[in-house]
């Protein structure tokens, strides 16, 4: 048995989920029944991420053999197209909230978007000089935020493919830390990222004040802003080991 690296469920249909995993090959499930209703195969290696599209149509895998497909999710099984571009593996893939718009991130230091179903490149957003682990639309799709093992954090216009600003996660810009966890809000021009310092920020803007609440004292894995409520932005600070949960309200 293979282990299984990736799950997601649909949004527009709650009840259908998919996984992916090491035997490079994603399963289309359905909640209350035992076997899988679709296989889709075709990676050449593990898939490291999946994901449905805002209107549940369409189902994205992403593979370490650095090659994106998208199938149609409606149980077919049918591929509906096989993106290239990267050359390492990639690691994470995002659609955007609104149209069929897929967002991607490789372990050669680039992220890719792509328009579907045609599978055409929108855009390459390349500047990191590591492997971009994270990446999300953020604030209703008007800006791609990336975060990379290299120790910062891109704000882009998907546009033009150019890095409206860069922040450096770690405490000195001479000293960068890899960032462990991002997540961003879907309507609001606001971020989170942890770093392995055990540390998480929030950025609501460029300019935007901070202040320090306690911290995480070990690297986060997985963050996910709460519903915008009036409580001063976040800086990290570093404490001894922990394991727990925390909750912070967030300003927008």
């Amino acid at each position: 048995v293979e282990p299984v690296f990736a799950v997601a469920v649909c949004a527009a249909r709650p009840e259908i989920f998919a996984t992916g995993g090491g035997d490079d090959v994603a399963h289309l499930w359905r909640v209350g029944e035992a076997a899988p209703s679709c296989r889709f195969e075709g990676h050449a290696d593990s898939i490291s991420s999946l994901g449905f599209s805002a209107d549940g149509t369409m189902l994205a895998t992403a593979g370490l053999d650095g090659t994106v497909r998208v199938w149609s999710a409606d149980g077919t099984g049918q591929l509906i197209a096989a993106l290239e571009g990267p050359s390492q593996g990639v690691t994470w893939l995002a659609w955007h909230t609104r149209g069929a718009v897929l967002l991607a991130g490789s372990e050669d230091a680039t992220a890719w978007m792509w328009k579907l179903p045609e599978g055409n490149v929108m855009q390459i957003f390349s500047a990191h000089s590591a492997a971009v682990t994270y990446g999300a639309f953020v604030n209703n799709g008007r800006n791609v935020v990336t975060a990379s093992e290299d120790g910062t954090v891109r704000v882009w216009n998907p546009r033009t493919g150019t890095v409206d600003y860069c922040l450096h996660a770690g405490l000195r810009a001479e000293e960068p830390r890899p960032v462990t966890c991002l997540a961003a809000h879907n309507s609001q021009p606001v971020f989170m990222f942890g770093t392995d310092e055990g540390g998480l920020k929030v950025r609501p803007r460029p300019k935007a004040r901070s202040a320090s609440p306690q911290p995480h004292a070990r690297a986060p894995t997985c963050s996910s802003p709460a519903p915008p409520v009036r409580a001063p932005p976040l800086r990290w600070r570093t404490q001894r080991a922990e394991s727990c949960l925390r909750r912070y309200r967030v300003t927008i």
